[in-house]
């Protein structure tokens, strides 16, 4: 139950950041905004990635959560420099890497690329300023959630990343081989960057 409530924001968080968009962007009476925006949450609610992971573990409803509550917390004040803001969307996205780790491409991602924005449209200091303010609660944010359960994983399996990596962490509880069979990956640079397109004309062994 808890699960599905969390994942249950994404979409009042989804609705909210449409309605926050159009009323900044197009400057309708509320009510249609409201209409759109709760619209816009319904039909994701009915979406097909959407129910057939509602109350699983699987990413994607969790990260959606975390990222657009991120998004409420911005969008307000689009690329102006507010270290309170930074260090807010850092705490939810950190709360978030914590919780679901792999929603850290995300974090890192978006401190990047919204921070060399940032620095580009405003002062470079004062992008400088949010973006330590978001790293620090970021990382302060991780430890906090994953700390204590980062600390029982090794005490109890012998492998600090449990079940990956076993081949070198060698726990007792599950065979010492590759959680993934790399046979079919990219062997180069040059082949990675090329995977979208081979995908796109078919006929090509390659995962991701």
């Amino acid at each position: 139950y808890a699960l599905v409530a969390i994942q249950a924001l994404a979409w009042a968080f989804l609705a909210a950041a449409v309605w926050r968009v159009i009323v900044l962007e197009l400057k309708p009476e509320p009510l249609q905004a409201l209409v759109v925006g709760l619209a816009m949450a319904v039909l994701s609610l009915c979406a097909p990635v959407s129910v057939s992971t509602l109350g699983t573990t699987l990413a994607d409803l969790i990260i959606a959560t975390f990222v657009s509550a991120a998004l409420l917390i911005r969008l307000p004040t689009g690329f102006e420099a507010r270290p309170w803001r930074g260090a807010l969307t850092g705490l939810i996205l950190g709360i978030g890497v914590g919780l679901k780790p792999t929603i850290l491409p995300i974090c890192v991602a978006y401190g990047v690329v919204f921070y060399a924005m940032l620095a580009l449209l405003t002062r470079p200091a004062r992008a400088g300023v949010e973006f330590v303010a978001f790293g620090v609660a970021a990382a302060a944010a991780t430890l906090l959630t994953a700390g204590p359960w980062q600390l029982a994983v090794p005490k109890e399996t012998g492998n600090p990343i449990f079940p990956y990596a076993n081949e070198f962490f060698r726990s007792p509880f599950v065979p010492p081989i590759p959680m993934a069979d790399n046979r079919f990956l990219p062997a180069s640079l040059g082949d990675w960057l090329t995977v979208p397109a081979r995908l796109a004309m078919g006929g090509d062994t390659v995962t991701i």
